[in-house]
Parts: structure tokens; C-alpha cells; sequence
């Protein structure tokens, strides 16, 4: 993961009026061709291996959608450090001909459904959590 974050062109994520450029940064980029890492967990727990997801990252579909009439689609993904794993899961596109708010919540619930279930499916394994707390309070996979 430090090699990966050492060598990604980052695009900064604002919480204020800002968020519209993070949301063009992000549609310019994927236009491009590149694709678009999204950690969106928050500090409130989910699971042993997840937080709950911050809701706003999905917002972006609705960015892109208007600028390229196309819809995005979102591959679940969980790393596995001491392992060295990184686990790739189904990917599933967001439909905006389902309600929005409906859509939005299927598309998070689906994604740390999917995220529990590859977590799940490794060899016992530490699992690094989101928070930045000492190793000595990590905890296993069972």
C-alpha cells in the first residue's frame, strides 16, 4: 500500500463548495481512461474488517453521468498487507434509472457486503484497520 500511495496522483477530496472540483477531477481522470480509488470508510465501525462508508463519494455518478451519458461502475476491493493480497470482487453499476437515494444506498451496502465477503474469503490474516491505532490493537481474521 506505502508503494501504491507513493506513486498515485491523488485527487484531494473537500468538504465544502471545493467538492464540485474533486468530482470534475475525478470525471476528467476517468475520461482519460485511468481508473479512480475510493476510500470512503468513516471512524464509526461497520465489522472487523470495515467502517461504515462515508455516503457522498457515490455522488460522482451524477457528475459523470452528465458529462459522458454513461454510468460508473464500482469494483469492491480489500488488501491484505501481511499477506501481501490484494482480493478483487464483482463490480456492480450504478443504475440511474432506479431512484437516486435508493440507488446510492444499494450501491454502498453492496460494496461492504462484498468487501466483508473477500476479507472473509483469505487465509487468517491481521487485519489492518481504517483508524490509524497502534499495531498492538490489530486483530485477526477468524
Amino acid at each position: 500500500a506505502v508503494f501504491v500511495f507513493k506513486r498515485a496522483r491523488v485527487i484531494g477530496v473537500y468538504r465544502d463548495f471545493r467538492i464540485l472540483n474533486t468530482y470534475k477531477s475525478t470525471v476528467k481522470n476517468l475520461q482519460e481512461g485511468s481508473s479512480i480509488t475510493i476510500f470512503p470508510e468513516s471512524r464509526e465501525k461497520y465489522n472487523l474488517f470495515l467502517n461504515e462508508f462515508q455516503k457522498n463519494f457515490v455522488d460522482v455518478c451524477r457528475v459523470y453521468q452528465k458529462s459522458t451519458k454513461k454510468s460508473l461502475t464500482f469494483t469492491p476491493m480489500y488488501i491484505a498487507p501481511r499477506i501481501k493480497t490484494v482480493i478483487f470482487g464483482k463490480p456492480t453499476v450504478f443504475n440511474s434509472e432506479n431512484d437516486y437515494n435508493e440507488e446510492k444506498e444499494r450501491i454502498i451496502k453492496y460494496l461492504k457486503d462484498e468487501i466483508t465477503l473477500l476479507a472473509k474469503s483469505l487465509p487468517v490474516h491481521t487485519v489492518l484497520p481504517y483508524d490509524n491505532i497502534p499495531r498492538k490493537y490489530h486483530k485477526k481474521s477468524k
